[in-house]
């Protein structure tokens, strides 16, 4: 009985890795496929309004420039494209500097009801005043014209200030109806500067769920795989107690 527990655990471990790998892997795949040049190799110059300020870009990425007027100081932020990460400085809470792929058709494809999770590896630098989030906005239409798509809905992730050094900062959120593109922003809105790197975007998978845990919540997950183990091995003794019965009753 002792044996046939530990084969049917160690299966159990075997299949829960094997779906963690998987999901890894397709999740990559996905990253690659949502987001062009999504580590930052090939900048060239084109010295449009999306460019950075030495007129470069990683297309599809680009920078816009928002205005707040009840901010303060208006000098205009810098930001720089270079291989393998970005850099948005800012210099008051006048402008937002904000990293996104602009045109609707380079947006990722979505499909409504399904879970996403985009993220970013960022490190701070003496940041101050609202500071840097993720947000996420959802579009209605691939058309490109502006006048023929719609942003449904747009969720925002929480602001970091200070100084960090390179971490990890997502959003996980559930398409809305009717949506067929989403929208990968990170912005800065403040002072100070943040170096952006390795952006991802991709169907939620248990990894994204596991990362996002809080601390205060481990407890609750680790009582919940306690339970869960408990009752596991309670079936497979159940189990085995009845296969045991019906062997005795045969002879």
């Amino acid at each position: 009985m002792k044996l046939i527990r530990i084969i049917l655990i160690t299966i159990l471990i075997a299949i829960f890795v094997f779906l963690l790998i998987a999901s890894k892997k397709v999740s990559e795949s996905q990253d690659t496929i949502n987001l062009p040049n999504r580590l930052f190799n090939d900048i060239r110059y084109y010295n449009d309004e999306l460019s950075d300020s030495n007129g470069k870009r990683a297309f599809p990425w680009g920078i816009e420039v928002w205005a707040d007027a009840k901010g303060e100081g208006y000098e205009l932020p810098d930001s720089y494209f270079d291989k393998g990460q970005v850099q948005l400085t800012g210099h008051g809470t006048g402008y937002i500097s904000v990293l996104a792929i602009p045109d609707v058709a380079d947006k990722p494809l979505v499909t409504a009801g399904i879970s996403y999770t985009q993220s970013f590896e960022i490190k701070l630098d003496n940041v101050q005043g609202k500071g840097v989030r993720v947000i996420h906005q959802w579009f209605d239409s691939t058309n490109p014209d502006s006048s023929k798509h719609k942003i449904i809905r747009t969720d925002y992730g929480k602001f970091e200030t200070g100084t960090s050094d390179w971490h990890t900062v997502s959003l996980t959120r559930t398409a809305s109806s009717g949506a067929v593109k989403g929208d990968i922003i990170i912005e800065l809105w403040g002072t100070g500067t943040v170096y952006i790197r390795n952006p991802r975007y991709h169907i939620t998978t248990i990894l994204d769920v596991i990362h996002q845990i809080k601390a205060h919540d481990v407890i609750v997950w680790l009582i919940a795989i306690c339970v869960t183990i408990i009752l596991l091995l309670g079936f497979i003794s159940l189990t085995s107690f009845i296969a045991e019965s019906r062997r005795g009753g045969k002879t």
